[in-house]
C-alpha cells in the first residue's frame, strides 16, 4: 500500500478533506457559470438519459430457477413503487443526478426505511461525508478518512460512513453501507472520494470564457467608434478640449486577490467620434488589425475541442458551431464519443442496479416476498435497464435487416422496437399490436373482418386446441397461418412461438398450441393444409418499418 493511498488519498491531488472542497467549489465554479460547461453537460444528459431509463427485474439467464412468478411481480412491483415515489426514474430527475454525479466526482445517497418495506432517499451534499469530530468515534479503530469508515490498512473494505450534519461532535449520522450509496468517478478503487470531470478541464474552460469576453469587448468598442479625428497642428489645448469634452474618463476599484486595484475606463457609446489631439498619436488595437479577430476565434476552437475530448466530445456539442462537424458520422456506431456515453450508461445502470438492491434489501425485511431468501432473489434475478440508444442507424437497410432477424425469430419484437427508437411499453399503451404487415387477406371458410371490432370468442386451432384469449379477426387469422406453417415445416417453432407472443398472445398459451400442433401427424398437416396468407417476408416488414419512421399514414 503507497503511503498517499493508505487512508483514501489521491495524492498528490486530493490529500485532505481542504484539497476536495477546494477542487469541489471550482468545478461547481465552472460548471454553473461557463455557458461551454453547461453546454457539455446538457449534451451528456441528454445522450445519456434521453427520454428516461427503463427499470425491470428479470431472471437471470443460465441460472436454475425456483423463484415464483408472483415473487418476480413482487419484486417488480417494489421497484416502480420506489421509482414513482422518489422521482429517480424521471428523465429530468436521472438527469439533474447524471449532472451531479459528473459535476462533483461522486453522489452520495442516504436510504430512509418509513415502514411497510418502503424508503426515501436523499442526496446529500459531498461536504458533509468526513471524519467525525467526536473522539468516541476515532476509539472505535480502523481509518475515518473523509468520512469513509474502513479498514486500517484496506481503504476497500467499508464499514460505514459518518455524515457530519455541523461542527458539533455529537451532530452525526453513522450510516452502514446497506443504508447509503457513495458513487465515485474519475479515481481507483482504493480512493475514498470521487474527482470531478472538470477538474483536468476547468483552467481551459476558464481561459477559454475570458478569451471570447475579451473578444467581444473588444469588437463592441470597435464597433461603436464611428470615426476617429485628428487634429492638425496648432489647436491649442482650450480647443481640443472643447472637442473632447464628452470623452470623460472613469475610475473604477475593484478587488483581487492582492488587495484592491483601480483602473480607468472609458466609455463608448454608439456612434462615438474619437478625437486625438495634437502632439498625440492614433494607434490602433491590435484586434483591429486584419485577421487578428479571427485568430482569436481559432484559437477559442482549439481550446474547446481540448475541453470536448474529456468527454470524447466533437467541439460542436460545447460551442454550438456545427460547420467543421458532420452530425450524422458522430454518431455512428463505434465512434468516440457514441462509445463514451454507452460505457457512461453502463455504469449508470451499474449504480442504479446497485441502489435497488439496497432498495429491495428494506422490503425483502419486511417479509415482501414470503421466504425466499435475498441471497437466493440476487441469484436468479437481475435489475434489467435499458438506456436510449446512442448511435443513429434508422436507415432503411438496418431496418431490413432487423426485419429479417425478426423473421426469423433471432430478434423480438421488442428488441426492435427499442433499435428504432421506440418504447416498447409507450407504443403498446398507445394501442401498437405488433402483428403480421402487408399480408394479403387470410381467406377462411368463415371469414373475419379485419376491421372487426374484439370479440370474446374461443378460437380453435389446427390442433383443435381452445383457448380462452379475446382476439380480433386478424390475430386468430395470423395465429391459425402461424400453425398452419410449423406443421408444414415452414418456419421453426421457435420463430413461430416469438410470432404468437408478439400478435398478443400469451407466452405461455402460446407453448401450449405449439406443443399441442406438434401432435398432429405430419401426413395430416400435409394433406390438410390451410389456405393462409403468407408469413410476411422482410421486404414487407421492412417497408412498413420505414413508411413509419418516415411520417407516412
Amino acid at each position: 500500500m503507497y503511503a498517499d493511498r493508505k487512508a483514501g488519498e489521491l495524492g498528490p491531488i486530493i490529500q485532505n478533506e481542504q484539497d476536495l472542497t477546494t477542487i469541489r467549489g471550482r468545478a461547481r465554479a465552472v460548471a454553473d457559470v461557463s455557458v461551454y460547461a453547461k453546454s457539455a453537460m446538457n449534451n451528456l444528459g441528454n445522450y445519456v438519459v434521453g427520454r428516461g431509463l427503463m427499470y425491470k427485474a428479470i431472471r437471470r439467464r443460465n441460472v436454475e430457477q425456483t423463484i415464483d412468478e408472483s415473487v418476480v411481480s413482487a419484486v417488480n412491483k417494489v421497484v416502480n413503487e420506489f421509482l414513482q415515489r422518489s422521482k429517480w426514474g424521471m428523465a429530468s430527475r436521472r438527469k439533474r443526478i447524471l449532472r451531479r454525479t459528473r459535476r462533483d466526482g461522486e453522489l452520495l445517497t442516504a436510504i430512509y426505511p418509513v415502514g411497510d418495506g418502503r424508503c426515501n432517499v436523499r442526496l446529500l451534499e459531498p461536504g458533509l461525508l468526513r471524519a467525525p469530530i467526536d473522539q468516541r468515534q476515532l476509539q472505535e479503530g480502523g481509518n475515518w478518512g473523509f468520512g469513509v469508515h474502513t479498514d486500517e490498512e484496506d481503504p476497500e473494505t467499508i464499514f460505514g460512513y459518518n455524515v457530519q450534519w455541523s461542527d458539533k461532535p455529537d451532530d452525526f449520522t453513522y450510516f452502514r453501507p446497506q443504508r447509503f450509496h457513495h458513487v465515485c468517478c474519475n479515481v481507483d478503487d482504493d480512493v475514498k472520494r470521487g474527482l470531478s470531470d472538470f477538474y483536468p478541464v476547468e483552467r481551459y474552460l476558464r481561459h477559454a470564457g475570458k478569451l471570447l469576453e475579451n473578444t467581444v469587448i473588444g469588437g463592441s468598442i470597435l464597433a461603436a467608434i464611428a470615426m476617429i479625428v485628428e487634429h492638425t497642428p496648432g489647436v491649442n489645448q482650450a480647443s481640443a478640449e472643447s472637442f473632447t469634452a464628452g470623452q470623460k474618463y472613469d475610475s473604477q476599484t475593484e478587488q483581487t486577490p492582492s488587495g484592491q486595484r483601480t483602473k480607468t475606463i472609458q466609455k463608448y457609446n454608439p456612434g462615438t467620434i474619437a478625437h486625438v489631439p495634437s502632439g498625440q498619436q492614433y494607434k490602433s488595437t491590435p484586434l483591429a488589425n486584419r485577421g487578428v479577430g479571427d485568430s482569436m476565434v481559432v484559437i477559442n476552437q482549439a481550446v474547446l475541442r481540448t475541453v470536448g475530448t474529456n468527454w470524447s466530445m466533437p467541439e460542436y456539442m460545447i460551442s454550438g458551431d456545427a460547420s467543421n462537424n458532420n452530425y450524422a458520422s458522430i454518431l455512428e456506431s463505434g465512434t468516440p464519443f457514441v462509445l463514451f456515453v454507452t460505457g457512461i450508461q453502463g455504469e449508470c445502470a451499474e449504480q442504479d442496479s446497485e441502489l435497488l438492491w439496497k432498495v429491495l434489501q428494506v422490503a425483502h425485511q419486511a417479509k415482501k416476498f414470503g421466504g425466499v431468501d435475498f441471497e437466493q432473489l440476487q441469484a436468479e434475478l437481475e435489475i434489467q435497464i435499458e438506456a436510449p440508444q446512442v448511435a443513429r442507424t434508422l436507415s432503411p437497410e438496418d431496418t431490413t435487416r432487423r426485419a429479417t432477424l425478426y423473421e426469423k425469430g433471432a430478434m423480438s419484437m421488442r428488441t426492435w422496437q427499442s433499435q428504432e427508437d421506440l418504447d416498447p411499453d409507450v407504443e403498446a399503451e398507445y394501442g401498437a399490436k405488433p402483428q403480421a404487415v402487408d399480408a394479403e387477406p387470410l381467406q377462411t371458410a368463415d371469414p373475419t373482418p379485419i376491421d372487426q371490432p374484439q370479440i370474446a370468442q374461443q378460437p380453435v386451432g389446427d390442433a383443435g386446441l381452445q383457448t380462452d384469449l379475446t382476439l380480433n379477426g386478424a390475430q386468430v387469422t395470423a395465429a391459425i397461418d402461424l400453425l398452419g406453417r410449423v406443421a408444414l415445416g415452414g418456419i421453426a417453432s421457435e420463430a413461430a412461438l416469438e410470432l404468437l407472443v408478439g400478435i398478443g398472445v400469451e407466452r405461455t398459451l402460446a407453448q401450449k398450441m405449439l406443443s399441442a400442433q406438434a401432435k398432429i401427424p405430419p401426413q395430416q398437416a400435409a394433406t390438410e393444409p390451410t389456405k393462409v396468407a403468407a408469413v410476411p417476408t422482410s421486404e414487407s416488414l421492412a417497408e412498413a418499418s420505414r413508411r413509419a419512421w418516415k411520417g407516412y399514414p
